[in-house]
């Protein structure tokens, strides 16, 4: 069985019915699919490359950011609001 062509990432995460975005080593915005754009307003053009603390400006992104935790530890981090 052969693995997905990486040229179909896009394809596939835009037919997922939950808001996905991925970043890069640096916390930039490297794909953001169509769900994303409906639940946030912006479109995907509007964010990639773009910090998702620009982006989002929550009051998480400073201190507590679940995505950079969830990075470094390699596991997921459990969310209790915003």
């Amino acid at each position: 069985m052969r693995g997905i062509d990486v040229r179909h990432f896009p394809l596939v995460l835009d037919v997922i019915e939950q808001g996905i975005f991925t970043v890069d080593d640096d916390n930039r915005i490297t794909s953001f699919n169509a769900a994303a754009a409906r639940l946030t307003g912006f479109r995907a053009e509007e964010t990639i490359g773009k910090h998702c603390s620009e982006v989002f400006h929550t009051v998480r992104c400073e201190d507590a950011c679940p995505l950079r935790q969830s990075i470094g530890r390699g596991q997921p981090v459990e969310q209790n609001g915003v």
